[in-house]
């Protein structure tokens, strides 16, 4: 049989309320075995006071008459002894406030008993059974009953000699119908407690339930959202519980993928652009051939193949940032001498900062055998890359510069150009796919806004860091960091 499905605030009510039933039900159990435990031990502690309290005054009754007929013949006397004992045990009464002893005991047998005003027409019953019995034994007032057994004998002597006994019992298992009556009303009021601490405390927990499910459902409403495609969805966050550091992590994600949803969007956007801008002047190229408007000479077929090139660079370099974003570049480290990874990246883009009337300045504050566990190719990837970055965007006459040095257990690889600079607000989205500080800039330079994002890439495989600033050169710096824990000097 499958259960029916219960909400999380009923399953939080629940919860609440049987604990709470659990603790109440406790609490009922040890109240009423801790109220029959002290209940029968006060009433043994009366017993015995009471005990004390009569047996001087028969024994003087005893050695005045000689006999205890003046109470055998006059029950109303025994009554009130007995009853005086029990004042005098719960403390209710004192010595004094009895009648005086010499006098109880002169009145005869048919005398009215003499009742204090205060007790007038207020009959009280002792909740003990005292039995008053012979030196055999034998009851003379009292009965020895099931329900009233002797337990305890108390010996009367007078001068030495045994004249009879006072009986009392003290309380085990078995209890008086008063009694049983009486611990009947305790339990039911107990039990009406507890059944009023339960509907209470359940009044109590189904808004508390409902008010700890509140921001749940908010999340579950939000979650639904997010799911739909709606990255736009926030959820209010209060406190700092679990909860609330839930709603922000919530918040977090829902960020990230707007702004992946955004990135994803322009990316499309960019390489579609990217596409179409050689695309359409080959198709118009070929056009013009077959029209007959342009020959298909050796000029405009260097023009038509210079475009084919760069469409061709760019499909590359889609791939090349693809498989490092996918984590599917081959890194092959070892350790690797530095010093001829620089000088040959340095030495293959000289020939063309000359040509465009550019200076590289190349500062090496490294040991000639200086090692680092590195992918060499893709080092010389990462250097190339940024090398072409400054030349292409640097305007000439102008100068370039590449210092390495080690700082901080790291290699530090610094490229500083003149200008032109960027913008301040562009930095951050410098190493985005596809970005460029500038959309209009002419494509002549052959850039796609690639290259800086495949060395953002191959720095974080390396489990280093990548930033930019504005140089004091006037144009771009560029700083990476790459751990060097696993360096050596030879």
């Amino acid at each position: 049989m499958r259960l029916p499905r219960l909400h999380l605030a009923i399953k939080i009510w629940l919860a609440l309320f049987l604990s709470t039933t659990v603790v109440v039900i406790g609490m009922i159990a040890w109240m009423r075995y801790s109220f029959d435990r002290d209940f029968k031990g006060h009433i043994n502690r009366v017993a015995k006071e009471q005990v004390e309290y009569l047996a001087p005054k028969l024994q003087q009754l005893y050695a005045t008459d000689g006999d205890f007929s003046r109470l055998t013949d006059n029950p109303r006397q025994w009554n009130r002894l007995e009853r005086g004992s029990w004042l005098k045990a719960f403390g209710i009464a004192q010595d004094n406030d009895n009648e005086d002893q010499s006098s109880q005991f002169r009145r005869n047998r048919d005398d009215k008993p003499h009742r204090r005003p205060h007790f007038k027409n207020r009959p009280i019953r002792t909740p003990t059974n005292l039995v008053l019995a012979n030196e055999l034994k034998e009851p003379l007032i009292g009965i020895v009953t099931p329900d009233n057994p002797v337990l305890n004998w108390r010996p009367l002597n007078v001068d030495g000699e045994l004249v009879g006994y006072l009986g009392f019992s003290l309380h085990h298992h078995k209890s008086s119908q008063r009694e049983l009556k009486f611990l009947k009303k305790q339990s039911n009021n107990f039990l009406l407690f507890g059944i009023i601490a339960l509907v209470v405390s359940g009044a109590f927990a189904l808004p508390i339930a409902a008010l700890l499910v509140k921001p749940i459902k908010r999340l579950q409403s939000a979650t639904e959202n997010l799911s739909q495609g709606n990255f736009q969805t926030r959820v209010e966050v209060s406190g700092h519980d679990e909860l609330a550091q839930l709603g922000q992590h919530f918040n977090h994600l829902a960020k990230t993928l707007e702004d992946n949803q955004k990135q994803r969007r322009r990316w499309v956007a960019d390489i579609s652009h990217e596409l179409r801008t050689p695309v359409t002047f080959i198709k118009g190229q070929i056009e013009s051939f077959v029209d007959g408007i342009r020959p298909a000479d050796t000029k405009n077929l260097l023009a038509l193949e210079k475009q084919i090139n760069q469409l061709n660079t760019l499909i590359n370099d889609l791939y090349q940032l693809s498989l490092s974003e996918l984590g599917a570049l081959n890194y092959k480290k070892k350790t690797q001498l530095i010093h001829p990874i620089i000088e040959s990246i340095t030495l293959g883009v000289e020939a063309a900062y000359r040509e465009k009337a550019l200076e590289l300045n190349t500062t090496i504050s490294l040991p000639e055998n200086y090692q680092l566990l590195v992918d060499s190719d893709r080092l010389e990837q990462l250097l190339l890359n940024l090398l072409t970055n400054s030349l292409r965007y640097t305007d000439a006459p102008g100068l370039v510069t590449l210092t390495c040095s080690h700082e901080n257990d790291n290699l530090k690889i610094v490229i500083e150009d003149t200008k032109p600079g960027v913008a301040e607000q562009d930095l951050p989205q410098l190493f985005d796919t596809l970005y460029r500080s500038e959309s209009s800039r002419n494509r002549d330079y052959g850039g796609a806004g690639i290259g800086l994002a495949i060395c953002k890439n191959i720095i974080n495989a390396h489990h280093g860091s990548i930033g930019a600033e504005l140089s004091k050169l006037g144009g771009l710096k560029i700083t990476c960091l790459i751990p060097s824990k696993s360096q050596s000097h030879g």
